[in-house]
């Protein structure tokens, strides 16, 4: 293949419902990637590969377009780069409604509250997808990435890092006043401690030489494998203003308090959608699920490391 306009003919796109209908016009046999990317952050969040045997030949992937705004097109044997096919809006954008945005600290239930809330149906921005785009632009106050990703109608689910950084929903309620936001807690600060420093094997190092050698993060990301994220953990613990392990308990149970007292005193102030949840209490997830209006016989949530 020598050229872009060569490769592009080779391909016929047409609109069938919400999919694209893919003709292959070569004359070759040909294993193709089709990746779908987020509009905003051009993160690969769908990939699916098939062979064209015969010229004329066609195929419509299952590729959920919502939210996307390029199609990237491989050769999956050579892994050579090909073209971007912009997706026509009709295909990609949908209507977008109302996000309900986890803003508790981590291991305060926040898996145990997203597992829930997927169940009725909503759609979790992955963690993955947080880590390529969000946490590593917050820290340079740039919440570009972070914005796109909550106005994209492909997610209505949001917690974890950086929606659980203190006084980060301060920053996102400028630009989403009318989302739903919920304040995960624990039963009491004690058990919150006990859970993170069991959680975070790098808060029980004492050792400040290897903080200075591990604070910072690196990943790989492609289409072809799978991203690798080191020193995750770090960009929460500078988040939370953790630089060693020094008087470490009585630092989290400043944060937790801190945290939780904030969040409760700015959205008094507001008029907004906010509750606190415990998800370990009896009867808090037909609580909520009362508040919000939804019909369940679910009453408790569903439990995620339970020994956490």
């Amino acid at each position: 293949m020598e050229n872009i306009q060569e490769i592009t003919t080779l391909f016929k796109f047409d609109i069938v419902g919400d999919k694209y209908k893919i003709t292959y016009l070569g004359e070759k046999p040909f294993y193709v990637n089709f990746t779908a990317k987020l509009r905003g952050v051009n993160v690969p969040v769908q990939t699916i590969r098939y062979k064209y045997n015969i010229k004329g030949e066609w195929f419509i992937p299952g590729i959920d377009y919502t939210g996307c705004s390029i199609l990237e097109l491989r050769n999956y044997e050579t892994k050579e780069y090909l073209f971007d096919k912009v997706i026509n809006p009709v295909v990609s954008k949908k209507r977008k409604g109302q996000n309900i945005i986890c803003i508790g600290l981590n291991k305060t239930g926040t898996t145990s509250f997203a597992e829930s809330m997927q169940k009725l149906g909503f759609s979790l921005s992955p963690e993955g997808l947080n880590f390529m785009t969000c946490v590593q632009d917050v820290p340079y106050d740039d919440f570009n990435s972070t914005i796109s990703i909550l106005e994209n109608e492909r997610f209505n689910l949001y917690e974890d890092m950086p929606y659980s950084y203190p006084f980060f929903y301060e920053k996102i309620y400028e630009r989403r006043p009318n989302d739903v936001y919920v304040l995960t807690v624990r039963n009491d600060v004690d058990t919150w401690i006990k859970s993170v420093i069991k959680f975070y094997p790098l808060l029980q190092w004492k050792n400040e030489k290897d903080w200075e050698d591990m604070s910072y993060m690196h990943y790989r990301w492609s289409n072809e494998k799978d991203d690798i994220l080191l020193n995750n953990q770090f960009p929460l613990f500078n988040a939370l203003g953790i630089k060693d392990t020094t008087n470490l308990e009585l630092k989290l149970r400043e944060i937790y308090n801190t945290h939780n007292q904030g969040a409760i005193e700015f959205f008094s102030r507001k008029k907004s959608n906010f509750i606190v949840i415990d998800v370990s209490k009896k009867n808090e997830f037909k609580r909520l699920c009362n508040w919000l209006g939804i019909e369940t016989n679910q009453n408790d949530f569903d439990w995620v490391n339970k020994n956490s």
